[in-house]
């Protein structure tokens, strides 16, 4: 949760398109107006822009080489520390970003061609 939970700029990444370009077209049409859909955090030689790819659980899709989307917020006050509870979340955020993710999901399964050996 604390990936999408708590920022107070309303800006939300989706992360890794930069070695999946083609997963890029059905974010580009998402209609969220509360919160700020952001490209990044994924080219290696992007100078002074930490690169998430590597940072977290989904490093092994992309060792695999599975196309994926990661979601995340920029490092915030209370970031892997203690203080990185519930009653601290934007809860609003929250809320706009789990929507957000879920018009992802939708746009997706829209855009993604369904195998037909299935």
């Amino acid at each position: 949760m604390d990936m999408i939970a708590h920022n107070d700029s309303l800006q939300l990444y989706a992360s890794d398109l930069y070695h999946y370009p083609s997963l890029k077209q059905p974010l580009a049409g998402l209609k969220s107006t509360k919160i700020n859909l952001l490209f990044g955090h994924d080219e290696p030689n992007k100078k002074g822009v930490e690169d998430w790819t590597f940072s977290s659980d989904h490093r092994i899709f992309h060792e695999k080489k599975i196309p994926y989307i990661y979601f995340g917020v920029e490092d915030h006050k209370d970031y892997h520390k203690s203080t990185d509870t519930f009653q601290n979340i934007n809860k609003s955020f929250y809320i706009d970003a789990v929507r957000l993710i879920i018009e992802a999901i939708k746009a997706y399964d829209s855009y993604l061609p369904i195998d037909s050996k299935d």
